[in-house]
């Protein structure tokens, strides 16, 4: 295997990610990738396809549902490296991955999952309601299909996989996997492994204390944070805290009214007691069934941008190991608020994160002209 061939994995299931949604976002990421030369669509299975690089077995049906979230089943036969990412050092070698990809928010009905923050009891734990009630609904749907594909291909594992409101649940199915053993009661599948790559995933779960069974069922699973993107910080306990910030913000801001406006123009220095409102935790106790949720992943991998381009003229980034919640005293992405950026909205589009996974890659290879393309 090549040197970083476990960086070519994350660069092979972002494209899944990318890829159920549809041509269309498929032919976003083509102009970002391809230095903005568009690539020829095809029919939409065939582009589909060209484009992961593997036989699609299950195409997502176009438009949304309420209920049962878009989604494509693929046979990769590639071998697939993965790796004890913190350290670099080689974990396994498989031979073939059936692929679930799961859409993120395409429609309205979507964007009303988001918001049911509420929490419900799963897995020892506590999970965001809705989004169980989607990866309940989703497993339902493709649970037959997907032991008859690794029936079909012995010694190959199940890879989950989505962007946005796909990675929270994508998070979710991998964690319920991974934790009732699900695989290891199937004769014939016992050494089928679940892996699960998941890009601005929202928090979805909080375990409640130690406990190395759930350790043990969220250890492959991989996620990643692009830039300001506000979705994976995006909870009912973050929008509290939010709320909460602002309206103390506002209280405070009236009495510097003569000062707003060389403020905002930075003419004039934003008072200590300003600064500390925005920069330190309220404390705030959560609402009911309104928890502090995070990403059930061991380690968060954030993006971001830095200041040189690469010799394609397209912006280079780096990555970052974060904790998913605190730890040793030590704040995680959980415990960050939202940030109110200009481009938190446009940092969470699946092609971005392609873009930036892409220069991760490149930075990592000691010559850029070995990125593969397909």
């Amino acid at each position: 295997m090549k040197r970083h061939s476990h960086l070519f994995a994350l660069v092979r299931f972002v494209r899944y990610s990318t890829a159920v949604y549809g041509v269309g976002m498929i032919g976003s990421a083509d102009l970002l990738q391809n230095h903005h030369k568009r690539i020829k669509i095809d029919w939409r299975q065939i582009k589909i396809e060209k484009y992961i690089n593997a036989k699609v077995a299950r195409l997502p049906e176009p438009g949304g549902n309420m209920n049962l979230l878009g989604h494509l089943i693929a046979v990769d036969k590639r071998q697939t490296q993965l790796a004890k990412m913190t350290t670099g050092l080689t974990d396994t070698v498989e031979n073939g991955n059936v692929v679930l990809a799961i859409r993120g928010t395409h429609s309205l009905s979507g964007i009303i999952r988001d918001a049911e923050g509420y929490t419900e009891d799963f897995c020892e734990g506590k999970a965001h309601a809705g989004f169980a009630e989607l990866a309940n609904n989703l497993w339902n749907e493709v649970e037959d299909f997907i032991v008859e594909k690794l029936h079909e291909n012995p010694g190959y594992n199940l890879v989950i996989t989505g962007h946005s409101l796909g990675a929270g649940v994508a998070t979710l199915i991998s964690l319920e996997l991974n934790y009732e053993r699900y695989f290891a009661k199937i004769r014939g599948l016992e050494s089928v492994k679940v892996s699960c790559f998941a890009f601005a995933p929202p928090p979805s779960y909080m375990q409640p204390n130690d406990n190395s069974k759930l350790t043990e069922a969220m250890k492959n699973t991989y996620s990643f944070i692009h830039e300001n993107d506000c979705v994976p910080f995006m909870s009912v306990d973050a929008i509290h805290r939010l709320a909460h910030t602002m309206k103390d913000v506002d209280n405070l801001h009236k009495g510097f009214t003569g000062s707003r406006a060389l403020m905002a123009f930075g003419l004039k220095p934003i008072p200590d007691e300003l600064k500390d409102i925005v920069l330190e935790d309220p404390g705030l106790l959560p609402v009911p069934d309104g928890e502090r949720l995070t990403i059930p992943s061991p380690f968060v991998i954030w993006m971001r941008k830095i200041a040189e381009k690469d010799s394609r003229g397209l912006p280079g980034f780096d990555a970052k190991f974060c904790h998913p919640h605190r730890k040793d005293h030590k704040l995680g992405t959980s415990d960050l608020s939202i940030l109110l950026d200009h481009d938190m909205i446009n940092d969470h589009l699946s092609p971005q994160y392609e873009r930036a996974i892409y220069s991760v890659l490149r930075k990592a290879q000691s010559k850029e002209d070995q990125i593969p393309i397909k």
